[in-house]
């Protein structure tokens, strides 16, 4: 995914330990190096396991309404969808 606005600082992975979890983990590439991405954008880097049986569209809203709970506060609907 990519957004203007920051979800959080530093460099961390965010692990879901929900054990009925859709998103596994994901990581703000641009906080590891803001060269991962381009000025004035954030990366996320989002890994969903097994291979769900839905359109590209309705994993990103999947993973979108996840992981809310995860960034109080920020607007995940924002979040554009870069690739699969």
């Amino acid at each position: 995914f990519a957004t203007t606005q920051s979800l959080y600082n530093g460099p961390k992975l965010l692990l879901n330990a929900n054990p009925d979890a859709f998103v596994n983990h994901a990581i703000q590439l641009t906080n590891v190096s803001p060269a991962y991405g381009p000025k004035g954008q954030h990366l996320l880097s989002v890994t969903v396991l097994d291979s769900p049986d839905m359109a590209d569209e309705e994993i990103a809203n999947c993973c979108r309404e996840e992981m809310a709970s995860w960034f109080p506060g920020k607007d995940l609907s924002t979040l554009r969808q870069v690739g699969f």
